[in-house]
């Protein structure tokens, strides 16, 4: 399929995680659990949010609950929409992002080009100072998407396990924040843009000797901010570091570019948020080496 390339220059631009480790100490256990259960009860936006069912099994506490199940449907879906987007990988994005001295100095390398379909493609690269068996159990495959910049809240139902009690096939909503969301949310109600992203995905995780793979397709957004949005991410063994791989494929509904960017060019929205996915990924990986002290 063939793919217009879009700028790839790196991206580094840090995005700091908020630290409150002294306040949270000094807060007494029942204010934490009122705090958990406004956190759990909290509309996002327009979405369908509600006390999970206790009975639900998962590796991931509070956020915004899961209001609906995959189908069988989309469960096939996963597995041959991502299977055909992982044996397609445009040449010029896996030569943007694989200067392997670049990813040596810590450098996280990212590159986008929009796709005949009209989603954009993102391959974003980044190493992780940490080894790989220490990074997984710091941030565990299933629970990928809870350290992720702006991530504002969420829910995972994992539905089967393996032998070794590893989450494989799971549901997961995640909320993220956008630069505009971030800023401007109390606009939410009357501007759509300045939502929060909210999607649930399917998702299934491949464990190897060296490397996790989770692979996710998106079939619901409660609050129509996410059309389509299906991928993986991937923790591989790289020396005494781990490398991480964001590999992805984006459309947003036009509930969500509009009123803004729905008077501009096609082409010209296209580079706007290949822009921002290439910041946001890039924003990913920082976050993760935050979390592991790297």
């Amino acid at each position: 399929m063939a793919k217009q390339s879009m700028s790839n220059k790196p991206q580094a631009k840090p995005q700091a995680k908020p630290q409150a480790k002294a306040a949270a100490a000094s807060r007494p256990a029942a204010a934490d659990a009122a705090q958990l259960q406004a956190l759990r009860t909290m509309n996002y936006d327009q979405g369908r949010a509600a006390v999970k069912p206790p009975a639900r099994d998962t590796d991931v506490t509070g956020g915004a609950a899961i209001s609906a199940d995959a189908s069988q449907k989309d469960w096939s879906k996963l597995k041959t929409e991502v299977a055909g987007f992982e044996a397609a990988t445009p040449k010029e994005l896996l030569d943007a992002t694989g200067d392997a001295k670049a990813l040596e100095a810590g450098g996280i390398l990212s590159a986008t080009a929009r796709r005949n379909d009209g989603m954009i493609e993102e391959l974003t690269v980044g190493e992780v100072n940490c080894p790989f068996e220490q990074f997984t159990q710091k941030i565990l495959p299933s629970n990928w998407s809870k350290d992720l910049a702006g991530y504002v809240g969420g829910d995972v139902d994992v539905l089967e396990r393996d032998g070794q009690g590893r989450a494989t096939k799971q549901q997961d909503r995640m909320v993220l924040e956008t630069p505009l969301s971030k800023h401007l949310a109390w606009m939410g109600e009357v501007a759509p843009m300045m939502k929060h992203l909210d999607m649930t995905k399917s998702e299934e995780i491949e464990y190897g000797k060296d490397k996790v793979r989770v692979r996710w397709r998106v079939y619901l957004s409660d609050n129509d901010t996410v059309l389509q949005d299906i991928g993986y991410v991937e923790f591989a063994k790289s020396g005494t570091k781990t490398k991480v791989t964001f590999h992805s494929a984006h459309a947003f509904t036009k509930s969500y570019t509009n009123p803004m960017n729905q008077g501009l060019l096609a082409e010209f929205r296209d580079i706007m948020t290949a822009k921002q996915l290439r910041e946001a990924f890039t924003s990913h990986i920082e976050n993760y080496r935050e979390v592991v002290g790297a």
